[in-house]
């Protein structure tokens, strides 16, 4: 058996089996039979393993002997999955997220974004097979159309190693009200990821086309072994709790989602379907650069958005007659007190001094800047459309401002006739545009510019103006830098 093992770990991924075996030690949910079955199976199917290991080289056919017998032991491990009882609730009114299993990562994903996950880590293909062959037999207790995760930052530099080297994962209550110091330090606000799409790599690996929607603060760590599961709470922007009750606010977010996060979208164009098996070649290149890392508005006309602007409205009124007022337990308060939540030192000392910064005044000077560095950059022929629909118009620009003429070419060539730019709310485009922005940044520049953690950073800001703000000084740094390199040459 030792044998067998080790000519196994040198010829595939040990993310294939090691889910199975490692989790036959942490067998709650499980029954007896089907672990004794597993364990069966894993011996049985060593020979065939030895024998039939997939080839390294490129191009290797997706399907072998080997896998098959691989994914043979997985069906029959997966389908004694977690009960009904403990799979993930996503409360579209309340905006709590009960058993969400959580994917630690060392980038954050933020809302509005889209990305491709390799996944890698045995036990996070463990927690993604248990939660999509969950959702693909039962579906979802919401309604919902797409299985839910979470995740979480950890900083690259922190210590440790292995697959349970992972972040400090607290409860925002366990975040004391006194000043930050560093015994109080832990992970607590995270990113809600919808998987649209995923492919079972023949290496053994996962690929997951995410998107961010929505961010969270954990409420209650429910597991942390052989994975993280929490309860958590949907915390939204400091501007749209001011227009409405929390409530009504969670409704509103969830439902502009229809309109605001285009789920047509697949990670292969090879006619393959969602958890097929598939060579690596048919994602990574250029199909890989259309996916991310922007997410496209559904192709709405006016008549259908007015529409769907009725029916939200409709639809908040009707939650506030369903759902207490104040029943959120993490009022956004709270968070900040906690140091949960905080604004960049900046903008916080120009809001103490009695200074009042409009979201559209922050917004204006962005918009300069991002000008200013799409022309430093020279990337007019490659601006996302995406990004452009976040454009306001009828401002008055400066004269040499290209973007408007960059949108006016767009809408010029598309082809459907319902404008780059719909008329979309101006709260909902302003938010939009606070976390998205940033994904235009990139080149050489010093480490602490843009790190990993700034994107943490714009998750844990509790306004859009201030998010705004925290934006827009990073294109002023970026452009400082841009515009002495063009004075030295």
């Amino acid at each position: 058996m030792e044998t067998k093992m080790g000519l196994c770990r040198r010829r595939f991924c040990p993310s294939l089996l090691v889910p199975v075996l490692i989790c036959l030690t942490h067998t709650d949910g499980f029954a007896p039979r089907s672990r004794r079955r597993v364990t069966l199976l894993v011996s049985q199917r060593l020979d065939a393993a030895a024998a039939g290991a997939p080839s390294d080289e490129p191009g290797a056919n997706k399907s072998t002997p080997f896998m098959e017998s691989v994914r043979s032991i997985q069906d029959v491990f997966y389908s004694s999955g977690r009960g009904d009882e403990n799979r993930p609730f996503l409360n579209k009114t309340t905006g709590t997220v009960d058993n969400l299993p959580i994917l630690i990562s060392p980038s954050t994903e933020l809302p509005g974004r889209q990305t491709v996950r390799f996944v890698d880590n045995p036990l996070d293909i463990n927690l993604l097979e248990l939660s999509l062959r969950g959702f693909a037999e039962k579906g979802d207790k919401d309604n919902n159309s797409h299985c839910f995760v979470g995740q979480l930052y950890r900083d690259p530099n922190e210590t440790g190693d292995g697959p349970l080297s992972r972040p400090r994962i607290k409860s925002w209550t366990d975040f004391s009200p006194d000043a930050y110091d560093d015994s109080e330090s832990g992970t607590c606000v995270g990113t809600l990821l919808r998987i649209v799409d995923f492919r079972r790599v023949n290496d053994g690996r996962m690929v997951l086309l995410v998107q961010g929607i929505e961010r969270f603060v954990i409420s209650k760590v429910y597991q942390e072994l052989p994975y993280i599961i929490v309860d958590a709470q949907i915390i939204l922007d400091e501007e749209e709790l001011m227009a409405y009750p929390m409530p009504s606010a969670v409704a509103t977010s969830f439902a502009w989602h229809s309109f605001e996060y285009e789920d047509n979208v697949k990670l292969a164009e090879d006619g393959s379907d969602p958890g097929e098996e598939v060579c690596i070649g048919a994602i990574v290149g250029e199909r890989l650069a259309q996916l991310i890392p922007f997410i496209s508005l559904k192709s709405t006309n006016a008549r259908d958005l007015s529409l769907l602007q009725k029916s939200i409205a409709q639809a908040k009124s009707e939650v506030l007659d369903l759902v207490p007022v104040g029943s959120n337990d993490a009022p956004i308060q709270h968070l900040t007190c906690r140091n949960v939540l905080n604004e960049v030192p900046t903008f916080s000392n120009i809001e103490s001094q009695g200074g009042r910064l409009s979201a559209g005044d922050i917004e204006y000077d962005l918009w300069i800047c991002i000008d200013e560095y799409v022309r430093l950059r020279g990337l007019h022929d490659v601006m996302s459309s995406d990004l452009m629909a976040l454009l306001p118009q009828g401002k008055d620009w400066p004269n040499d401002f290209c973007l408007e003429d960059l949108a006016a070419k767009l809408e010029a060539k598309n082809t459907q006739g319902d404008g780059v730019r719909p008329p979309y709310p101006n709260e909902r485009r302003l938010k939009r545009l606070s976390y998205s922005a940033s994904a235009l940044l990139g080149g050489s520049t010093p480490s602490d510019l843009l790190n990993k953690g700034v994107r943490q950073m714009l998750l844990e800001v509790p306004s859009t103006r201030g998010r705004l703000w925290a934006v827009l000084e990073r294109f002023v740094e970026y452009n400082s830098l841009l515009r002495s390199k063009h004075v030295d040459k």
